[in-house]
Formats: C-alpha cells, structure tokens, sequence
C-alpha cells in the first residue's frame, strides 16, 4: 500500500510541476535601453546568513583563549560507558574560531539563513565542551560563568565527611600490585580528597605562576581535535644535564577518574624493569580537580561539572621534589631537593586510586591502568605491559592499542607532561603537569623545540555548489551537470591572528554528457603567498602543482571535471600580513575554453564573470543578465542556473547526484524547494535537508 501511495504522490506532485507556470519578479532597469527588456526573477536564491552576528563571553577561572566549533546539530554522543563522549563522524563545523585570552569573541560570521539554534563545541580540557544558542533573527550571545555552577563557586577542593586514601599506599594483590609507593614526599587531607597539604608555595622560580600561556600550548599540541599527534607522543623521562633542583606543579585535566601521580628516577641507563623495582613516590594523592565535563553524559543537557565533590587538587597546586640516594634501602637518610646530574625522572598515573570516585559508569571502579613516562613500565587492566612501539607496529593487527601513555613537549623553558590515564582516545588531555628546574635549562633537552603555538582548525563546510552546463538556454534544471563540495580550513595563532587559509574543491559524481571545466576566483589577496594543491580519489596526501593564477585572482582547477572523478583541489594562502579576520573567499565557477582567449562560464546567481568572459551570452536564450547594470546569470522562473547550498555537504544532496534523478527538476527531488523559493528565501529554508522520500515517509 505504502509503495502505491508513494507512485500516486509522484504521479500528482509531477501533474503539479507542469502546471504551476514560472512567475515574474521584477523587470531590468530603464536606465540601460540598449540591454532587452526580460523579465526575471529578482530573489537571488541565496542560502546565507552573511551578516551574522556572535558574541561568546567565557567567564572562566583561568584566562586562557579557547578554541570552539560552530554546529547546527548537536556534535557530540555519549560513548556507550556514561563517562566520556565521542564526536559525531562525518560532521563537519559551520564556523571555527578562537576567542581572545579572556574569553570572548565578537565577530561577524557568515551561517547558513536555515540555522535556528547553535550548539558550541570547545575541546580545551579548560572549557565547558557544549554550550547552546538559540538564533535570534542574525544574531546570538552565549555566556558562561564558571561561578554560576556548583563545581566551581570557589577556588577550592571539596570536604568530606569522612576520611578517604590512596590506594598505590597500600599492597593488594587485586588492585595495583606495584603497590606500595613511597609516602615520604608529601602530607595530604584525608577528609579534603586528598589535597596536599605541604604544597612549594614561596619558589616562583620553580612555580607556574600563570597558566595561560601552558594552556595555549597545551591546545596547539592536541590540534584541538582530540587526538595528540604523533610527534609529541613520547615515553618521557626527563634528563637532568645539571645538578638542579625541580618542581612539578599541576595545570588540568578533563577525566572521569580519580588518579594518583608518583615519580621515580634512576641513573642514565639503568631503567628500573617494572613499577615495583622503581620505588614509586607519592606527589599528588588525588589529581580529579572537579572539571569533569561530563558523568551520565546527556548530550541534552549540555556539560555538567559534577565532579567536585572528589576534587582533591587545584590548577597550580605545586610540589617540589626530593632525591633520596638511599631509596633502594629503604631510607631516606642524605635526602635532599638537590638532583644528580646523569639521572632521569619518570612519572606514573594510577588510574582511579583515590578512593573517593566519581559514582557513575566505569568511574565508580578500580581500575589498575598506569600509565608511566618509561617504555615498557605502562600496565594495562591486565597487568601485563603493554606492547613495546616495534611490536605494535610489526603486528598492527594483533596490538591496537598504542604504548606510549604520555606527550611530552615544552615551552617557555617549561616540560609539561600530558597523560592518557585509561580509555584509547589518545587525546592526551586526562592530567597535565608542568616540570620546571633551577638551573632553569637542567631538564630541557637540546634537541627540544619549544611548541610553535598554531592551532589548526578543524575542516568546516562552506556548503555545496551546483551548476546547470546548457546556460543560457534552458536545461532540465536537475542541477547535477556540475556538483562541488567546497570545504574550508585555517590556522591561527595564539594571538588568535589568521596565518593560513586554504579552500578545498571536492568534485562529485556527474552525469553531464559536455565538456566541463572547474575554475574559483579568489578575493582579498594582498601581499600572500598561494599556493596551489591536488589530491586524487584513494591518495592520503596532498601534492603541490603548478599554479597558474590570473590578474583578477580566477584559478583554472580543471579543464574536465570527468578527468579526476571526486578529486579534490586545494588552495592555500599563506598571509604575511597578520589578523584576526578571515580574509580570503573563493566562490567556484564552470567554464569552456573558446577562441581568442574567450570563456564561456557560469556563475551563481549575481557573481560577475571573469574578464576573460565572452559576453555575447548574456541575454541570450533563458538568460536575463545586464552587464551594464551587474546583473549577472539571471532568469524568469523557479530555477537559476547555480545553486550555492550554504552548510550542505555532498551527502545531504546525495539524491541530487543519484543517476536515478538526472534529468528531474530539483523540485521534483526536494519538495520544499519550490516554496522556499515563493517566500523569497523567507520559509522552507533547510530545504534541501528533506528529500521527496522523507517527504512521502512522513505521510505514508
């Protein structure tokens, strides 16, 4: 019956688009007598918001720039176990951006007009990781206050009522059997979660007196995309090049669990074989700050910062540590805060050996992960080490799990130490420390370089184009001659200046039978250099081409879209002269090559030809343009010949690039299509979010 129904909807529906005429909107001005006089419809079939105004404001504990991602659907889920997320795959941001070092950002962007609500994604471990707005008429402000939420109304630990340990202090043969570590180095609050509390406070030449700049690198390194790359993953056991004495001081984290965090040392060369030959001692009891940003994770209900009543430490709580040269003895006779030149220093996390835990999902369990700084001495669930970096990459099949449980890189004569303390998302982002020596140089390897803070931005959509190759006589306004999906992407520093922005042409299935050729005019170039990139179907990489571009910025990217079938075309500006503004556009266009150096060439409705244009087109068939007015690629009727779909990907109009409907009108493929265009972009305005099958699923 339902097929039945859906044959006799496609039977009336057709009956319709043969009936309903095209409608007249408007006249070309008097003022050019020479032009014809057409009639043609003056709605511009645009897609875009372009003057959208967002205004964020982080009201957070440490100042710091944040990095976040504008999305018109909620882009994150929760990741099975109630205590983490993972990203929705395949979705892409409508806007990336940065805010300033105090949280705010106000700036014009340009959405898609169909978005009524926004959700802000921010990854930064320092940063609620979703916030929502809903969109009023061209404009949205967020605020968040750290103060208005429990978690954080003040810059302390939690209390208990009773008293809570670690467990790395104690031997059980179940749980951590590495166990016990070494209590001599701190003091710490039973009923305080654990906060130490014999903290270095009165060595600012051993302290992290202010974050902002570690947070900032700490940013750059993760790419801001969850993963950390490969350059900086790294067993880390520090090097001391002098005698010197050393600090560690605690600067964040984003973890459900309730870790513990030792160090040992050992003479250059003399790696301990396991945890338990290194005589592991104790530095914080409890590293859960209270930022969880998430527990039963309801990606509804946005972020909830309800780990604090396990927090036990705080951003910049700061331990100075001891060498105890008789510590294979058992004594801490000759202790001293004096490190040997020739030894080096590794870290251990225990995974969730504070006994006060978070009370959801996997949280609430012992977990016996360590993670270590030392190749061989991380221990999984099953206390068996894990797999050495060869063995995981000589068998990639049987060992999935990657070793290296740390990233190590420095700046500003600092080490941070960044751990993954349980799950595989290798974000490296669960405790992050900072290691600082006097000699100020004792821990720096030569060989290090301090983080180039450049935060690539995640690949944002600038929507889908499509063209019509029979211009300027009728076509079938099926609108798949020619699909591209143009993507875009930046780099910013920690200054939130714009250093690079690259457009990336993505060609899609077509079913054209003429020649057709791929070209994009990129504005607002002044003292860059470009650079030009392709990237066939199956390659990994980009490879550097010749670029050949022309006075008014025209790139020619293909003479034959049916040459590189979903090839990928790429366009880098790399700017010299640095700001805060997104500069560059590039709006694609098709074209044939003709005599005398002449094109023919079709634009979306309004965009002006290149000089290179053969002009004897315009007015000529369906067309309606006036050069000696601008009006350019215009025509009586429900179809233009170009459609920019701002936001769209290529999988949203996957029906349009179906062999089934070439040939079929885009109306007769998007039902709403044709009210949208009535009401002048005004309703109906995610229209092509909702093909004629859902449309027929809604109703049979």
């Amino acid at each position: 019956m339902k097929r039945i129904g859906h044959i006799l909807c496609y039977f009336l529906l057709a009956t319709a688009l043969v009936a309903c005429s095209e409608f007249d909107a408007g006249t070309l001005s008097e003022d050019f007598p020479d032009v014809p006089r057409k009639e043609y419809n003056d709605f511009d079939f645009s897609t875009t918001n372009e003057d959208f105004s967002l205004k964020l404001q982080y009201n957070l504990e440490h100042k710091a720039p944040i990095y976040f991602e504008l999305y018109d659907k909620m882009p994150i889920e929760d990741n099975g176990e109630g205590n983490s997320y993972n990203k929705v795959e395949g979705l892409m941001p409508l806007f990336t951006g940065m805010t300033d070092s105090d949280g705010n950002f106000s700036q014009k962007v340009s959405l898609p007009s169909y978005v009524t609500k926004l959700y802000i994604f921010a990854p930064a471990f320092y940063a609620p990781t979703i916030l929502t707005a809903d969109v009023n008429g061209s404009s949205a402000t967020v605020t968040y206050d750290y103060k208005s939420t429990r978690a954080r109304a003040s810059r302390t630990v939690a209390n208990t009522s009773k008293e809570y340990n670690t467990k790395v202090l104690t031997y059980n043969s179940d749980n951590y059997p590495d166990c016990p570590w070494k209590d001599w180095l701190v003091t710490f609050d039973k009923k305080a979660n654990g906060h130490v509390t014999n903290l270095t406070t009165d060595r600012p030449d051993l302290m992290v007196t202010n974050a902002t700049d570690l947070f900032s690198a700490h940013q750059a390194v993760i790419n801001v995309q969850g993963t950390c790359p490969e350059e900086y993953r790294s067993y880390a056991d520090l090097l001391v090049n002098e005698a010197s004495e050393i600090a560690i001081t605690f600067i964040g984290g984003n973890t459900c669990w309730s870790s513990s965090l030792g160090y040992y040392y050992y003479p250059e060369g003399k790696k301990p074989a396991s945890l338990k030959e290194a005589n592991v001692i104790l530095i914080f009891p409890n590293t859960q700050n209270g930022a969880m940003k998430y527990k039963n994770f309801n990606p509804q209900h946005g972020v909830d910062w309800n780990a604090y009543d396990q927090a036990g430490i705080n951003t910049g709580d700061c331990v100075q540590l001891k060498y105890y040269p008789n510590i294979k003895e058992g004594s801490k006779e000759g202790e001293t805060y004096v490190f040997p030149a020739g030894y080096r220093i590794g870290l251990v996390l225990a995974t969730n050996a504070w006994t006060n835990r978070v009370s959801q999902g996997w949280a609430k369990n012992d977990k016996i992960y360590r993670a270590a700084t030392s190749e061989g001495l991380s221990v999984p669930m099953s206390d068996v080490p894990f797999k050495t970096i060869k063995e995981v990459q000589d068998n990639p099949k049987l060992y999935k799990n990657d070793p290296r449980r740390t990233a190590k890189y420095t700046y500003a004569g600092q080490t941070l130490i960044s751990f993954e303390d349980h799950k595989d998302d290798l974000n490296m982002s669960d405790v992050i420390v900072a290691l600082k020596s006097n000699p100020v140089k004792a821990l720096i390897d030569p060989n290090d370089k301090d983080v180039e803070i450049v935060i690539n931005h995640d690949t944002i959509t600038k929507g889908f184009y499509t063209f019509e190759d029979l211009w300027p006589s009728q076509g079938d306004y099926d609108l798949n001659d020619v699909g591209v999906q143009v993507n875009y992407v930046k780099t910013t520093n920690q200054w939130n200046q714009v250093l690079t922005e690259s457009y990336i042409f993505k060609l899609c299935q077509n079913f054209a039978s003429l020649q057709n050729g791929l070209a994009a005019r990129v504005t607002g170039l002044n003292n860059d250099v470009v650079t030009y990139f392709m990237r066939k179907a199956g390659e990994k990489e980009f490879t550097e081409i010749q670029l050949t571009m022309e006075n008014d910025g025209v790139v020619l990217l293909t003479d034959d879209v049916k040459k590189y079938p979903e090839a990928e075309f790429m366009i880098k500006v790399t700017h010299r002269d640095l700001g805060e503004i997104e500069k560059i556009t590039a709006i694609p266009f098709i074209y044939r090559e003709e005599e005398d150096g002449l094109r023919w060439e079709v634009h979306v409705t309004g965009d002006k030809p290149s000089t290179k244009m053969n002009t004897k087109y315009f007015g000529q068939g369906n067309d309606a343009s006036n050069p000696a007015g601008g009006i350019y690629y215009v025509r009586n009727g429900d179809y233009p010949f170009s459609l920019h779909l701002d936001g769209a990907t290529s999988d949203d109009v996957k029906e349009l690039l179906s062999k089934e409907n070439e040939g079929k009108p885009i109306d007769s493929v998007f039902p709403d299509y044709r009210n949208w265009v009535h009401s002048k972009g005004m309703n109906f305005r995610d229209w092509f979010k909702s093909t004629l099958e859902d449309f027929l699923d809604q109703w049979f």
